[in-house]
């Protein structure tokens, strides 16, 4: 059981530094941290924050933007 965790940490940690697994996007209103969600570089994911439906985009570079004016992401 133990290296079936160990595989699973060294494949992630590899897939990160390929590019190929998703950016953490921090999600503020104000400069206070809300929540934080995961998106894959050069796609989009809508997500429900407090109510309400904000599309999450991080670009193939990986600079990440969301939809409406009430939140910023880091």
């Amino acid at each position: 059981m133990r290296s079936s965790t160990t595989f699973i940490t060294i494949a992630f940690i590899a897939m990160q530094a390929l590019g190929i697994a998703a950016t953490q996007v921090t999600i503020l209103k104000k400069g206070e941290r809300i929540t934080w969600v995961e998106v894959p570089k050069g796609e989009s994911r809508e997500f429900n924050i407090r109510g309400k439906y904000f599309t999450v985009s991080v670009s193939d570079d990986g600079t990440p933007s969301i939809s409406g004016s009430k939140y910023t992401v880091e």
